[in-house]
């Protein structure tokens, strides 16, 4: 009798991504899972555009009451931080046109708890969870959450690649 085994993941859920399609686990990256369009090539693309990063808080949060000037100031320092990281080696332009690539960035899955006073009990995993612990306040903490990435063709929108990384900041790690 023979067993047939599907390697790809079950089929990643998001909020963010419509019509996600099936990702495979990227050996190299424990946690990341991608997917690219066939032909899809990295070197067509010599700059990048980063759209407004969106915050979704997962169901399961301890605590779901997020101020509005935190939830942007998590956004905005993500968004600045992701830029700075890709000028080091891309022109981050604010308008997609031809070989731009189109960052559509989401943090879904946003786990929170409220702060006692005095307590700082987290230490973020990775340049992304950094800038938003440092962005949250002081009265929220971050336990998990996932980035989620869909690369669009600055000219057609068209998708180009899907990444979605779950090692962003993990409960238990923090």
């Amino acid at each position: 009798m023979l067993l047939s085994f599907n390697v790809a993941m079950a089929a990643y859920q998001s909020e963010f991504i419509e019509n996600m399609p099936v990702l495979k686990d990227k050996a190299d990256l424990p946690g990341v899972k991608t997917w690219e369009k066939e032909g899809f090539k990295a070197s067509d693309y010599t700059k990048f555009m980063i759209q407004p990063v969106t915050l979704f808080i997962s169901p399961q949060s301890e605590y779901k009451g997020f101020d509005a000037n935190e939830m942007k100031a998590i956004s905005d320092g993500l968004r600045q931080t992701l830029t700075q990281a890709l000028e080091r080696d891309f022109p981050v332009l604010d308008e997609p046109g031809a070989g731009v690539m189109v960052g559509r960035i989401a943090i879904t899955n946003l786990q929170l708890k409220k702060k006692k006073k005095g307590l700082f009990s987290y230490t973020p995993i990775g340049f992304v969870a950094d800038a938003a612990t440092r962005s949250a306040g002081d009265h929220v903490n971050l336990l998990a959450a996932v980035m989620e990435w869909e690369l669009l063709d600055g000219v057609s929108g068209e998708r180009i690649a899907v990444i979605v990384d779950t090692n962003v900041l993990q409960a238990g790690k923090a």
